[in-house]
Protein backbone atom coordinates (compact mmCIF):
# COMPACT_ATOMS: atom_id res chain seq x y z
CA UNK A 1 0.00 0.00 0.00
CA UNK A 2 1.29 3.19 -0.76
CA UNK A 3 -0.17 6.52 0.37
CA UNK A 4 0.54 9.91 -1.05
CA UNK A 5 -1.10 12.95 0.73
CA UNK A 6 -0.67 16.44 -0.38
CA UNK A 7 -1.63 19.47 1.35
CA UNK A 8 -2.00 22.64 -0.38
CA UNK A 9 -1.49 25.81 1.16
CA UNK A 10 -1.45 28.90 -0.90
CA UNK A 11 0.37 31.39 1.18
CA UNK A 12 1.17 35.18 0.89
CA UNK A 13 4.00 35.30 -0.91
CA UNK A 14 5.03 38.97 -0.40
CA UNK A 15 5.85 38.09 3.05
CA UNK A 16 8.06 34.97 2.29
CA UNK A 17 9.48 33.85 -0.60
CA UNK A 18 9.01 36.78 -3.16
CA UNK A 19 11.84 39.12 -0.92
CA UNK A 20 14.34 36.64 -2.36
CA UNK A 21 13.04 36.09 -5.56
CA UNK A 22 15.20 38.37 -7.99
CA UNK A 23 18.26 36.08 -7.54
CA UNK A 24 16.55 33.68 -10.31
CA UNK A 25 17.77 30.35 -8.41
CA UNK A 26 16.21 27.31 -7.93
CA UNK A 27 15.74 26.99 -4.04
CA UNK A 28 14.67 24.09 -1.88
CA UNK A 29 13.69 26.42 0.95
CA UNK A 30 11.62 29.35 -0.63
CA UNK A 31 8.81 28.49 -2.95
CA UNK A 32 8.56 29.57 -6.74
CA UNK A 33 7.32 32.82 -6.87
CA UNK A 34 3.80 33.42 -8.83
CA UNK A 35 3.62 36.22 -11.25
CA UNK A 36 0.93 38.59 -11.58
CA UNK A 37 -1.24 36.99 -13.90
CA UNK A 38 -0.29 33.57 -11.54
CA UNK A 39 -2.26 35.44 -8.56
CA UNK A 40 -4.86 37.12 -10.20
CA UNK A 41 -5.35 32.78 -11.59
CA UNK A 42 -5.52 31.62 -7.50
CA UNK A 43 -7.51 34.93 -6.34
CA UNK A 44 -10.05 33.77 -9.40
CA UNK A 45 -9.97 29.96 -9.02
CA UNK A 46 -10.74 30.56 -5.49
CA UNK A 47 -13.43 32.85 -6.25
CA UNK A 48 -15.08 30.72 -8.19
CA UNK A 49 -14.86 27.49 -5.69
CA UNK A 50 -16.63 30.17 -3.04
CA UNK A 51 -19.57 30.73 -5.65
CA UNK A 52 -19.90 26.78 -6.01
CA UNK A 53 -19.45 26.77 -2.26
CA UNK A 54 -23.04 29.33 -2.04
CA UNK A 55 -24.97 27.33 -5.14
CA UNK A 56 -24.78 23.97 -2.89
CA UNK A 57 -25.55 25.68 0.32
CA UNK A 58 -28.55 26.93 -1.40
CA UNK A 59 -29.97 23.32 -2.27
CA UNK A 60 -29.20 22.28 1.57
CA UNK A 61 -33.44 22.49 2.23
CA UNK A 62 -34.17 20.20 -1.04
CA UNK A 63 -31.19 17.84 0.13
CA UNK A 64 -33.02 17.56 3.34
CA UNK A 65 -36.00 16.96 1.82
CA UNK A 66 -34.34 14.28 -0.12
CA UNK A 67 -33.15 12.40 2.89
CA UNK A 68 -29.19 13.59 2.58
CA UNK A 69 -28.19 15.51 5.36
CA UNK A 70 -27.50 13.26 8.29
CA UNK A 71 -25.44 13.58 11.29
CA UNK A 72 -24.45 17.45 9.85
CA UNK A 73 -23.14 16.04 6.57
CA UNK A 74 -24.56 14.96 2.89
CA UNK A 75 -23.16 12.17 1.15
CA UNK A 76 -23.34 12.26 -2.57
CA UNK A 77 -22.22 9.25 -5.23
CA UNK A 78 -21.21 11.39 -8.07
CA UNK A 79 -19.61 8.43 -10.39
CA UNK A 80 -19.63 5.42 -10.83
CA UNK A 81 -18.25 4.22 -14.57
CA UNK A 82 -15.48 2.77 -16.19
CA UNK A 83 -12.40 4.16 -17.80
CA UNK A 84 -10.15 3.13 -20.74
CA UNK A 85 -9.89 1.32 -23.93
CA UNK A 86 -12.62 -1.22 -24.30
CA UNK A 87 -10.85 -3.45 -26.46
CA UNK A 88 -7.76 -3.55 -23.74
CA UNK A 89 -8.55 -5.16 -20.42
CA UNK A 90 -5.49 -4.61 -18.88
CA UNK A 91 -5.65 -0.39 -19.19
CA UNK A 92 -9.01 -0.55 -17.81
CA UNK A 93 -10.71 1.18 -14.51
CA UNK A 94 -13.50 0.92 -13.02
CA UNK A 95 -14.04 4.64 -11.55
CA UNK A 96 -15.91 5.73 -7.95
CA UNK A 97 -15.89 9.36 -6.98
CA UNK A 98 -18.16 9.53 -3.68
CA UNK A 99 -18.55 14.13 -2.05
CA UNK A 100 -18.91 14.87 1.32
CA UNK A 101 -20.09 17.89 2.45
CA UNK A 102 -19.74 18.86 6.16
CA UNK A 103 -22.62 21.28 7.03
CA UNK A 104 -21.80 24.49 9.35
CA UNK A 105 -25.15 25.96 9.99
CA UNK A 106 -26.51 26.51 6.35
CA UNK A 107 -22.86 27.00 4.94
CA UNK A 108 -20.42 24.76 3.83
CA UNK A 109 -18.02 24.20 6.54
CA UNK A 110 -15.52 21.39 5.08
CA UNK A 111 -15.64 19.60 1.32
CA UNK A 112 -14.10 16.30 0.93
CA UNK A 113 -14.15 14.27 -2.52
CA UNK A 114 -13.11 10.59 -2.72
CA UNK A 115 -11.78 8.82 -5.67
CA UNK A 116 -11.30 5.29 -6.19
CA UNK A 117 -9.82 3.80 -8.91
CA UNK A 118 -9.20 0.46 -9.53
CA UNK A 119 -7.91 -1.80 -12.65
CA UNK A 120 -10.80 -4.60 -13.95
CA UNK A 121 -8.09 -7.09 -13.93
CA UNK A 122 -5.02 -7.18 -10.93
CA UNK A 123 -5.48 -5.94 -7.56
CA UNK A 124 -3.76 -2.30 -9.02
CA UNK A 125 -6.22 0.58 -7.11
CA UNK A 126 -5.70 4.16 -6.18
CA UNK A 127 -8.00 6.01 -3.38
CA UNK A 128 -7.75 9.48 -3.76
CA UNK A 129 -9.34 12.36 -1.08
CA UNK A 130 -9.38 16.02 -1.12
CA UNK A 131 -10.33 18.28 1.46
CA UNK A 132 -10.72 21.86 1.87
CA UNK A 133 -12.69 24.18 4.65
CA UNK A 134 -14.56 26.59 3.08
CA UNK A 135 -12.98 29.80 0.48
CA UNK A 136 -15.95 31.47 1.34
CA UNK A 137 -13.94 33.88 3.75
CA UNK A 138 -10.64 33.69 1.66
CA UNK A 139 -12.42 34.92 -1.70
CA UNK A 140 -14.08 37.97 0.22
CA UNK A 141 -10.26 39.01 1.72
CA UNK A 142 -8.38 38.20 -1.69
CA UNK A 143 -6.02 35.88 -0.13
CA UNK A 144 -4.06 33.23 -1.44
CA UNK A 145 -4.29 30.49 1.45
CA UNK A 146 -6.99 28.07 1.13
CA UNK A 147 -5.39 25.08 3.02
CA UNK A 148 -6.28 21.72 0.41
CA UNK A 149 -5.47 18.44 1.72
CA UNK A 150 -4.94 15.30 -0.63
CA UNK A 151 -4.62 11.72 0.66
CA UNK A 152 -3.71 9.36 -2.30
CA UNK A 153 -3.54 5.22 -1.05
CA UNK A 154 -1.98 3.15 -3.61
CA UNK A 155 -2.17 -0.40 -4.03
CA UNK A 156 0.29 -1.42 -6.19
CA UNK A 157 -0.19 -4.98 -8.32
CA UNK A 158 2.94 -6.69 -6.20
CA UNK A 159 1.19 -5.56 -2.96
CA UNK A 160 3.84 -3.01 -2.72
CA UNK A 161 4.51 0.20 -2.68
CA UNK A 162 6.02 3.28 -1.22
CA UNK A 163 4.65 5.72 1.51
CA UNK A 164 5.52 10.02 0.66
CA UNK A 165 3.35 13.27 1.52
CA UNK A 166 3.86 16.25 -0.29
CA UNK A 167 3.03 19.61 0.82
CA UNK A 168 2.81 23.35 -0.21
CA UNK A 169 3.26 25.33 3.08
CA UNK A 170 0.60 27.50 4.99
CA UNK A 171 0.28 31.20 5.71
CA UNK A 172 3.12 32.20 7.67
CA UNK A 173 5.05 29.21 7.57
CA UNK A 174 8.78 30.52 7.34
CA UNK A 175 10.62 27.11 6.72
CA UNK A 176 9.60 24.36 3.82
CA UNK A 177 12.29 21.60 4.76
CA UNK A 178 11.21 18.80 3.70
CA UNK A 179 10.70 16.50 7.22
CA UNK A 180 8.94 13.28 8.33
CA UNK A 181 5.47 13.67 10.02
CA UNK A 182 2.47 10.75 11.11
CA UNK A 183 -0.32 10.86 8.90
CA UNK A 184 -3.27 9.34 9.32
CA UNK A 185 -4.58 6.75 6.21
CA UNK A 186 -6.65 3.71 5.13
CA UNK A 187 -4.29 1.72 7.09
CA UNK A 188 -3.90 3.86 9.99
CA UNK A 189 -1.38 6.26 11.44
CA UNK A 190 2.11 5.86 8.93
CA UNK A 191 5.43 8.19 9.73
CA UNK A 192 6.25 9.29 5.87
CA UNK A 193 8.27 11.86 4.12
CA UNK A 194 6.69 15.27 3.81
CA UNK A 195 7.78 16.74 0.20
CA UNK A 196 7.17 20.16 -0.57
CA UNK A 197 5.95 20.89 -4.00
CA UNK A 198 7.15 24.66 -4.61
CA UNK A 199 5.83 25.16 -8.31
CA UNK A 200 2.88 27.54 -8.73
CA UNK A 201 1.37 25.54 -11.31
CA UNK A 202 1.23 22.37 -8.70
CA UNK A 203 -0.70 24.77 -7.08
CA UNK A 204 -3.30 25.98 -10.00
CA UNK A 205 -3.65 22.37 -10.66
CA UNK A 206 -4.51 21.40 -7.61
CA UNK A 207 -7.28 24.36 -7.28
CA UNK A 208 -8.40 23.71 -10.86
CA UNK A 209 -9.01 19.67 -10.08
CA UNK A 210 -10.72 20.81 -6.65
CA UNK A 211 -12.85 23.11 -8.42
CA UNK A 212 -13.79 20.90 -10.64
CA UNK A 213 -14.74 18.65 -8.27
CA UNK A 214 -17.11 21.02 -6.42
CA UNK A 215 -19.22 21.58 -10.04
CA UNK A 216 -19.41 17.98 -10.31
CA UNK A 217 -20.80 17.60 -7.23
CA UNK A 218 -23.28 20.32 -7.98
CA UNK A 219 -24.63 18.99 -10.92
CA UNK A 220 -25.56 15.43 -9.50
CA UNK A 221 -27.68 17.37 -7.00
CA UNK A 222 -29.17 19.76 -9.34
CA UNK A 223 -29.99 16.23 -11.58
CA UNK A 224 -31.49 14.87 -7.64
CA UNK A 225 -33.71 17.46 -7.15
CA UNK A 226 -35.10 17.62 -10.68
CA UNK A 227 -35.59 13.63 -10.91
CA UNK A 228 -37.68 14.34 -7.46
CA UNK A 229 -40.01 16.37 -8.65
CA UNK A 230 -40.31 14.28 -11.81
CA UNK A 231 -41.21 11.28 -10.14
CA UNK A 232 -43.17 12.85 -7.86
CA UNK A 233 -45.52 14.19 -11.35
CA UNK A 234 -45.61 10.23 -12.55
CA UNK A 235 -46.86 9.35 -9.41
CA UNK A 236 -49.34 11.76 -9.40
CA UNK A 237 -50.49 11.20 -13.42
CA UNK A 238 -50.84 7.38 -12.63
CA UNK A 239 -53.25 8.24 -10.02
CA UNK A 240 -55.19 10.96 -11.80
CA UNK A 241 -57.65 8.44 -13.09
CA UNK A 242 -58.61 6.83 -9.65
CA UNK A 243 -62.13 8.08 -8.39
Amino acid sequence: MAVLAFFLFAPQYENRAEQNSTNGAPSLTELEVPNKAQKKQIQDLIQQIAEVETSIAAMKNDLDVLGKVQDGKTVINVTATYMGNPGNIENRFFINEIATIHWDGERIGKFEFFRRQARVRGIYIIRKTMTADSMAQAAKSGALEVPIAILVEETLDSGRGIVTQFKLPGPGQDSIKDYKELVESGQGKKEVATVYLRQVQDRLDILRRYLQSMRDTERIIRYLIRNKIKSDHYRYERTKSIK
